[in-house]
This record gives structure tokens, sequence and C-alpha cells, in this order.
């Protein structure tokens, strides 16, 4: 079992990336940079090679972490994500925003990867007002939207 829990993950990294190519969105947000929700801790975070992905085919990014301000001190996390991704690495500070209503409504898709009730809350506002597509990788609502840009995975 073990030895399959890197083939899942990477199966959901690349469903996670085909998703939000299929949106056809050429800047997407980012609702949950951590690892693990509550932490800033980022290393070892599936979607930052989400997010290194969709930067690779030249679409611009806009992301939220309630853990991550401009207080955070990323020096030591962002040396360790050079080894997997330097341009992510260089390019995450720029790409962070302390506004995540910012992200709901400058963003043309969103991918969300943290349970929060802010979270849940910009997700059906872009969905109801901006009839946005939302890629929801958390199961973030206990009764699915009916929205047919709402799409998950792992759940």
């Amino acid at each position: 079992m073990i030895d399959s829990l890197g083939v899942s993950n990477r199966t959901q990294i690349e469903e996670a990336i085909q998703m939000v190519r299929a949106t056809g969105a050429k800047r997407v947000g980012v609702l949950g940079v951590a690892f693990k929700p509550g932490t800033d801790d980022i290393r070892e975070s599936p979607i930052l090679e989400v997010m290194a992905a969709l930067r690779a085919d030249g679409i611009e990014i806009i992301a939220h972490d309630p853990a991550i301000t401009a207080d955070t001190c990323l020096e030591g996390q962002l040396a360790y994500l050079k080894h997997t991704s330097a341009t992510l690495a260089e390019e995450l500070p720029r790409l962070l925003v302390e506004n995540a209503g910012d992200v709901a409504e400058q963003a043309e898709a969103i991918i969300v990867t943290q349970r929060n009730p802010l979270y849940a809350t910009l997700a059906s506002w872009a969905m109801e007002h901006g009839q946005k597509p939302v890629i929801d990788v958390v199961r973030l609502f206990e009764d699915l939207p009916d929205f047919q840009e709402y799409r998950g995975i792992g759940w």
C-alpha cells in the first residue's frame, strides 16, 4: 500500500493540471498553498507542482494561504523548493496575496486545496457570481454544488 502512494499522488497532481488546462483559464487562483492547513510549511506541497506546471504553460497564478503572510519567513523553504522548481521558488512570494477575495475576483478558474470556511464562501461566490470553474481537491462541500464547472479529485 505504501508503495502505491507515490503513484496515487502523482496521478492526482497530473489530474489537477489537466483539469485546469481544460478550463482554458489564463489566470488561475490557488486557495491554499501550504502542505497542511494551519501551517506555513510549503515543502512537499503537491499544489506547488501544479503551480509550476501551469506557470510553465504560461498561465498566471494568484494564490492565498491563511497561514502565509508578508511576515512569514519562507527563505529556508524557498531554498528547499529550488531543488524541485527554481523558477517557482523565485516567483512564489510575488504570487501570494494577502486577501483571499482577490483570488476569487481576479482568477478565471480556482483550485481549492484546503478546507476552510472562507474558501468555501469564495468558491461558492466564484461559481454563482463569476461563473468560474472550481477544481476542488479536498471535498470542500458536504453536498456537492450543482454547477457544471465544479470538479473534484480524491473524493
